[in-house]
This record gives C-alpha cells, structure tokens and sequence, in this order.
C-alpha cells in the first residue's frame, strides 16, 4: 500500500510539532498544562489541631527563592513565606518551613523545626506570714531571697516549645486544581525556664492530623505581573 508523499509530510510534521510542545505538559506525570509548576496550600485538622502549609513548584522542583509581589526575591530560606507552616496545637501556634516533594500521584514533605515562645505567669501557693510582734533586737544581715523564694510574690514562667513533623499523601493530576489529601503527624516539645534561671524538659507528644489541599496558582508570581495589576489597579 502506497502512502501519499503529501500525506507522510503531513503525519511527520505532526509528531515533530507534538514532540517539541516544550516541558510543561506531562512533566512529571502530569497532565496539566504547566506541569507540576505552581503554588500549593492546604489545611491540616487534628485532635487540638488546626494548621495551614503552603509551597511552591517551579521548573518541576520546589523553589526556595520565588518571587514577592513587589518583584524581589526572598533572600533566605528562612524567611520564605511560599514554603512555611502555621499551626495551631493545643493553645500554642508553631511557625516552620515545609520541604516537599510530588513525585507523579504521591505527595510527601517534612515541617522543619519550629517555635514559638509563650510567656507564662504564676504565683507562690504560701501566703505572706502574718506580722507578730517581737522584742527589739540588734539586726543580723539577712540573705535576700530570690523571686522563687518570696512567699506571696508572682514568679515568671517561660515555656519555649518546639513542633516539627511530616505528612504524606496522593495528588490528583488530572483535576484541574490538583488536590491533594493524606495523614500526618506532629511531635511538640517544652522546656520551662523559672524566674530564677532554672530549666526543666516539659516533655513531648505527637498529635496525628489529615489534610487536603489545593493548588492555588499554576506560578510563581513574577514582577511583570505586579506591574500588570498595579497598572490596571492605578488606571482603575
């Protein structure tokens, strides 16, 4: 069977222009149009648990240095407000960083040590000894107590705790907002320093938790797009 020299161009020229669509489809497994790229975010629910963790996809990896609105990049690792977390555990709220990884349908990540430091106020149980009177006697120099020793008085306690964790689940590539859901779990430690300079280890506990999330942008948000709205938004 002869095929037509026409048509054989025609069959050849469209693989060469479906090969060479670039990147973005398909990378990484994914089937949507920008890949992987974009910014993910989502929620996280456990017993005395609420918490939000967010990051950022760019060129089929995690990014540590996107770019703000105003068109700067973040200059530490430390500082990025693409890639952190926000929780909520038993009273305390807990700042980190969020390493992640998409590989195809799974979803998996690590929250990066963080603290959060909580002043506490307490007092002495004992009460002030009522005053009695006494034969007048020479004065003896007397140690001062210290704030822990003074019945009656307020001391200060400060607890700096710390939370890190992890989290692990599957991703949806062909829905168009790529969600995401799974379990995880966090581990909060406590130390106690008193007023007199003491420490002592509050322990630990772990707290499990689920989550679903979303991605919420297909990029990173770049400076040509902030001049964009700041132009429509100043023209407005």
């Amino acid at each position: 069977m002869k095929i037509p020299v026409a048509l054989l161009i025609l069959i050849v020229a469209s693989e060469y222009l479906h090969a060479s669509a670039g990147p973005p489809p398909f990378t990484n497994g994914s089937p949507l149009v920008s890949g992987v790229d974009g910014s993910y975010q989502a929620t996280a629910r456990g017993r005395n648990l609420t918490g939000v963790f967010r990051f950022t996809y760019s060129g089929g990896r995690q990014t540590s240095n996107p770019q703000l609105p105003t068109g700067n990049t973040v200059a530490s690792l430390l500082t990025d407000p693409y890639n952190d977390y926000v929780f909520f555990v038993e009273g305390l709220v807990f700042r980190g960083l969020v390493q992640a990884n998409i590989n195809v349908n799974s979803i998996a990540g690590v929250l990066d040590n963080g603290g959060a430091n909580v002043p506490n106020f307490g007092s002495e149980s004992n009460p002030s000894p009522t005053p009695t009177a006494s034969p007048t006697a020479s004065p003896s120099p007397t140690a001062s107590p210290s704030p822990t020793q003074q019945s009656g008085t307020q001391i200060t306690l400060t607890i700096t705790a710390f939370m890190n964790g992890f989290f692990h689940g599957t991703i949806d590539q062909n829905s168009p907002f790529a969600s995401f859901h799974g379990k995880g779990a966090v581990t909060v430690t406590g130390v106690t320093q008193t007023a007199n300079g003491g420490f002592s280890d509050t322990g630990s506990f772990e707290v499990k938790f689920r989550f679903c999330g979303v991605r919420n942008a297909t990029g990173t948000t770049t400076s040509s797009t902030s001049t964009t709205t700041s132009s429509s938004t100043t023209s407005g």
